[in-house]
């Protein structure tokens, strides 16, 4: 205002009109004419007006007597309650139209709304000065709860639970977050700050968070305390926590804000909704919030969306690979057998740290223990209950593993010696068959070699196992004796010639071989069951006359028929021969078919002795045709292949089952007198 006095007052003294000057500067002629009169009776040159003073200025052309209104009575007793009116509005819930209408009641002759509006913001202004903050991009993320909780209704009981509402605002765009929680507690705090983290696909350099104990374990004005858990969450994103000051809401003043405007918005959404779980709850908060982002700022032609893309999406740090797992911290004592308990589950400590309390620190995945700063062990993470997790490096006392891990460690030493001896601990094992008994007999032979040396002990091993003797006590006998003289290397083996120490191994695995081949045919004959287990091919009588060709059953002999998957058709009356069995049936029909399917040959004897019926015919029919062409079939019957038609009992499935096991099957018919009959009479 000085300035534009002074260049009026030079304009007057350099020779411009009254009129001119009111135009140029937007002021009336009466108001220059004043300045003009009490220019001229100051008697000031015009060339000592650009160095007047402000005050002098004031001083020379202050308007003498100007008249100072008096307040009225209803400005007075208005302006005593504003006090109070200003503090009770930042309380929640507090509205200008509630103070008014209050006011209202007990001033029925007092100001209007408007004027009453008017007065209580300019009151604030005076009294509540703020200053403008200036928001980075990225820079930092403001979070708080909000007051007013929502509710989840139980589906089963009918339960009302409150849940919490977590809010997450980036101040440079004002983009916000909005989710629902179970509670406060950092686990859920942390959950929602990583949603919003994600949400925004992108970490800011620091999170603002109120002084809650989630958050912040000790409140400082210069250095708080942060809650080790949720620092360590922050660490994780790159992220520094920088909590608020106590009591001092407006350093993050947009959070609080943006509370205000999820009651205004979200909360009027969800109004007459009913809610069973979270999950729903928060879906329609999604669908709400993506509402309330993209709608224009006020007075701004930008939503919150708009700004956060072109502005503060790329100045966002980005996302670990991996999400945050919270870790939680227990406290136990090493037992006196060196392992520590969490939840059921036993973790191996090495033995030094018996008797100390020791931290674990743990999260779904591994188990850290601490004793004090010391880092003791690490252990991946496993919730089966009175189960043992060993470190093999932490050397505890007893047995290293189990007796399968053991044995492999001894047959890996045996192998350094000689095949030989992994040969014969191999035997031992399946001999004993039980773990704990194999390694044990197996260390007790391993043991010898220190008494009697690596060659005897393979010379022992070779004539043990020559006479399956699998005993430590028997290979004792025998290296005591000397019976392994002749398995030496150079020995001789038959008294002729000497082996040499491969040609030796290549034997006695021959013989080996020879061995296991007769116990599997043993087995097998077992379980067909026969009913003449030890009957032979060279048990057959070729003097009776019975049409048998000797040269054709020795080809059958050979068995080749059963390796091409051909079949065996032998027909003849009772007693000449034909009563073979495989088995009999203990089962069921589907567990009697699948043990059928494994067989790779298959005998049906006497077959059609009693007609078939429905069923029976379905299941020889599915027998023949999975095994056609694939495995034998041995087929003996008393019956002629016509009279077969009568037996099956429908034409077509006789047809199909004799032209897939009769007419392309080696064939062998038995005539003459039964046998039971002539040896009966051979006998008398």
């Amino acid at each position: 205002m000085n300035t534009k006095l002074k260049n009026i007052l030079l304009c007057y003294a350099s020779g411009m009109g009254i009129k001119s000057i009111s135009c140029a500067f937007d002021i009336s002629r009466n108001t220059v004419r004043r300045y003009v009169r009490m220019y001229q009776d100051s008697g000031i040159p015009a060339e000592k007006l650009p160095s007047l003073s402000d005050a002098r200025l004031q001083e020379l052309f202050a308007i003498p007597g100007a008249r100072e209104r008096k307040p009225s009575d209803c400005q007075i007793r208005l302006e005593a309650l504003l006090p109070e009116y200003a503090a009770r509005l930042s309380r929640r819930g507090m509205t200008v139209r509630k103070l008014y209408e209050e006011y209202h009641a007990g001033h029925p002759d007092g100001y209007l709304r408007a004027s009453f509006g008017m007065k209580l913001r300019q009151f604030m202004l005076q009294t509540n000065a703020i200053g403008h903050v200036e928001h980075r991009a990225g820079d930092q993320m403001y979070i708080d709860f909000a007051g007013d909780r929502l509710e989840i209704v139980d589906e089963s009981t009918a339960e009302v639970r409150k849940v919490e509402v977590f809010v997450a605002i980036l101040p440079c765009s004002h983009y916000t977050y909005c989710e629902a929680v179970w509670s406060q507690k950092k686990e859920d705090l942390i959950k929602a700050c990583e949603n919003a983290f994600h949400f925004y696909g992108g970490a800011p350099c620091a999170i603002v968070p109120d002084n809650l104990k989630s958050a912040v374990t000790r409140s400082d004005r210069n250095e708080p305390v942060i809650n080790a858990d949720f620092e360590s969450f922050a660490e994780h994103y790159g992220c520094a926590v920088v909590p608020a000051r106590v009591r001092h809401p407006k350093d993050k003043a947009l959070v609080e804000n943006a509370v205000k405007l999820m009651y205004r918005s979200v909360y009027v959404d969800l109004e007459g909704l009913m809610f069973h779980n979270l999950e729903s709850l928060n879906e329609t908060i999604l669908k709400s919030l993506e509402t309330f982002n993209t709608r224009n700022l006020t007075r701004r032609r930008e939503s919150r969306r708009q700004l956060f893309e072109d502005v503060e999406k790329v100045a966002l740090r980005p996302l670990p690979a991996s999400r945050y797992q919270m870790k939680q911290r227990a406290v136990a004592t090493v037992q006196r057998n060196s392992y520590v308990t969490l939840n059921k589950h036993h973790y191996s400590v090495p033995v030094q740290y018996v008797g100390k309390r020791v931290d674990l620190v743990y999260d779904t995945d591994t188990i850290d223990i601490f004793h004090g700063f010391t880092h003791v062990a690490t252990h991946h993470r496993n919730d089966t209950p009175y189960e043992y997790t060993t470190k093999p490096s932490h050397n505890l006392p007893g047995r290293k593993g189990s007796c399968e891990s053991d044995i492999e460690e001894l047959l890996s030493r045996a192998a350094q010696i000689d095949n030989i001896v992994v040969y014969y601990l191999r035997a031992v094992i399946e001999d004993r068959r039980y773990p704990e008994l194999a390694f044990r007999v197996c260390r007790g032979i391993m043991k010898l070699e220190k008494k009697y040396g690596q060659e005897r002990l393979v010379s022992g091993c070779a004539a043990a196992m020559d006479a399956r003797l699998y005993s430590v006590s028997d290979m004792v006998d025998i290296l005591e004796s000397g019976a392994d003289a002749d398995y030496l290397p150079g020995a001789d083996t038959d008294g002729n010639e000497r082996l040499t120490p491969d040609s030796f191994l290549n034997w006695l695995l021959s013989r080996e071989w020879d061995y296991r081949a007769a116990r599997n045919i043993e087995r097998l004959v077992k379980n067909a069951n026969f009913r003449y287990g030890d009957a032979s091919m060279a048990q057959i009588d070729y003097t009776l006359p019975r049409g048998l060709d000797r040269n054709q059953m020795e080809r059958l002999a050979s068995l080749d028929f059963v390796r091409k998957g051909d079949n065996l058709f032998i027909t003849g009356c009772a007693g000449t021969g034909g009563t073979l069995k495989i088995a009999k049936n203990k089962g069921t029909i589907d567990a009697e078919l699948k043990k059928l399917e494994k067989a790779q040959l298959l005998i049906l004897d006497d077959l059609f002795l009693v007609p078939l019926d429905a069923k029976e015919r379905a299941h020889l029919t599915e027998i023949i045709e999975d095994r056609h062409g694939r495995k034998s079939i041995i087929v003996t019957s008393q019956l002629p292949e016509l009279d077969w038609y009568d037996a099956i009992g429908d034409s077509t499935v006789a047809d199909a089952i004799l032209d897939r096991i009769v007419h392309t099957a080696h064939r062998i018919t038995l005539t003459g007198e039964s046998v039971r009959k002539l040896k009966a009479l051979k006998s008398r």
